[in-house]
Parts: structure tokens; sequence; C-alpha cells
């Protein structure tokens, strides 16, 4: 299972999928591209941190029901 610091981002997908589902879509694309750039400057797990962002827009993104995310993200 992957995690970032305390964050094991798979296990907790459908949560932060249905915490951040109300940001609307052009904010996402407007904004994903500068965070990621952000977080690749951070020192220590720049990586981990871009690909769980990188994780967790995708289902928002594409407009994926909680459930849907889960089952293409989750180890079941």
């Amino acid at each position: 299972m992957d995690s970032v610091g305390d964050l094991d981002y798979p296990g907790r997908l459908p949560d932060l999928i249905k915490m951040h589902a109300p940001v609307p879509h052009p904010v996402l694309e407007e904004g994903l591209p500068p965070l990621l750039e952000i977080l690749g400057d951070m020192d220590g797990n720049s990586e981990a941190w871009q690909r769980a962002m990188a994780i967790l827009s995708l289902p928002l993104l594409a407009g994926w029901p909680t459930s849907q995310a889960q089952r293409w993200f989750v180890p079941q």
C-alpha cells in the first residue's frame, strides 16, 4: 500500500473524492498543473505527493462516482 507521510491515499481515496467532489472542474483543470509543480519542488517525497495528487484528481476530473473510483484504485 502506498503512503505519503501519514496519508495512506489508496485506502482513503473514496473519502478524499467525496471531500473534493464540490470543487468545480475548471478549478481542478487550471489548478492541477501548478499544484503538481509546487509539489515537485518539495524536498523528500515530492514524487509520491505528485502521484497521490494525480491519483486523486483523475476520478474527480472524470466525474466518477466514489464507488467506481474505489473499484479502480483501492485494492480489494
